[in-house]
């Protein structure tokens, strides 16, 4: 084939190139798809924290409700006040623990007939006798005798609520609840955890949903419909491919268990979404 030594080694080495070039370009693919493949993990991993996040603070705020509410119900001149249906001495002994526990982001605070009449609300004492049996964590509370939490919407929005029976010498008397507000301030505690924007939007079955709070005066962040209603009917927590930045959608459940809308994070700076490997 060849009629010089030349000519053999000079095929031979080309030979012998073109075999390191392709044998370096599937090191290369190689190399690209474990890179590509390591920050899509990463980026999972990011999107876990965080979701595991928003759970935590939710949470933490069910825990504050019930630790400060079973305070209440074990307050044996409280239960006397509610047992007398004593309106005005109740208001003198769970003015001052409303005041104290408004810091701590408890907005809603009060007491229920076991009929699941309102007796009085601290936060509108000049608002009572309407009939609150439209509340599931009250009607379980009331069935069960025992304490209930969980997110329930009421006529002021969603909020965190913590409703405890109330006993005097094992006679049923009604109950008592905490209610920590689902909304701004909420939003603006998770930013500052996170860095994120955050926006709360309850579903409407229509496009984005109701917001019912934000920590930026608009949501620059515009989701596909298709996408957003299947993965809340799934109830997963899902990352929406973005050109840039990151984002992650949380829907949140009521204590029925139903999925009520969703929780939208959205950082422009955080780096790009899933990388696609094919």
């Amino acid at each position: 084939m060849f009629k010089t030594l030349k000519g053999k080694i000079v095929f031979y080495s080309a030979m012998a190139l073109l075999a390191m070039q392709v044998i370096l370009v599937f090191v290369l693919l190689h190399f690209h798809s474990h890179e590509l493949e390591l920050i899509n993990k990463s980026e999972e991993a990011a999107n876990g924290h965080l979701g595991n996040l928003i759970s935590l603070t939710m949470d933490s705020y069910l825990k504050a409700a019930r630790t400060g509410v079973e305070s209440v119900a074990a307050n044996p001149e409280v239960i006397r006040a509610f047992a007398d249906r004593d309106r005005e001495r109740l208001i003198q002994l769970c003015g001052p623990i409303f005041d104290q526990v408004k810091e701590q982001g408890i907005d809603q605070f009060g007491f229920q007939t076991a009929d699941y009449q309102s007796f009085l609300r601290l936060h509108q004492p000049d608002q009572f006798g309407d009939d609150l049996s439209y509340r599931q964590t009250l009607v379980k509370a009331s069935q069960e005798k025992q304490l209930v939490t969980g997110l329930e919407k009421g006529k002021a929005g969603f909020g965190f609520r913590a409703v405890a029976p109330l006993f005097m010498n094992n006679t049923y008397l009604g109950t008592v609840d905490y209610g920590a507000g689902f909304g701004q301030q909420f939003a603006n505690e998770l930013k500052n955890k996170t860095g994120y924007e955050v926006f709360i939007y309850e579903t409407t079955g229509t496009g984005q949903g109701n917001l019912l709070a934000g920590t930026s005066p608009q949501d620059e962040l515009s989701l596909d419909s298709a996408e957003l209603s299947s993965n809340l009917q799934s109830g997963q927590l899902y990352s929406p491919q973005i050109e840039t930045g990151q984002a992650i959608v949380y829907p949140f459940r009521d204590y029925s268990g139903q999925v009520q809308g969703y929780i939208k994070l959205f950082n422009r700076e955080a780096g790009s979404t899933k990388v696609s490997m094919a």
